[in-house]
């Protein structure tokens, strides 16, 4: 592993991959053909996905996004602590 990212990568495909094999109500070839398609095209996809995220206008947006969540969330708050003030 040349980097931490693909060391969860690779992580994350084991655990899934326990997690198929473990499974209930799904047959053998179900479960292979899962972890079939886990080894051939999961960890590029897995990559190509952390490689969006790790773009920084990606992670600003993101992060302005969470910020205008939090003061919503909050003005909500603020707003229901009046009205019980009002009508309590």
């Amino acid at each position: 592993m040349s980097t931490i990212r693909e060391f969860y990568i690779e992580k994350e495909k084991r655990e899934l991959i326990n997690t198929i094999g473990s499974a209930k109500y799904v047959n053998e070839d179900q479960k292979q053909t899962m972890i079939g398609i886990l080894n051939d095209d999961w960890a590029s996809d897995r990559k190509d996905a952390a490689d969006k995220t790790s773009d920084p206008h990606v992670m600003q947006a993101k992060k302005a996004e969470r910020k205008r969540k939090q003061d919503a969330e909050h003005r909500d708050e603020v707003r229901k602590k009046k009205e019980k003030n009002v009508s309590g």
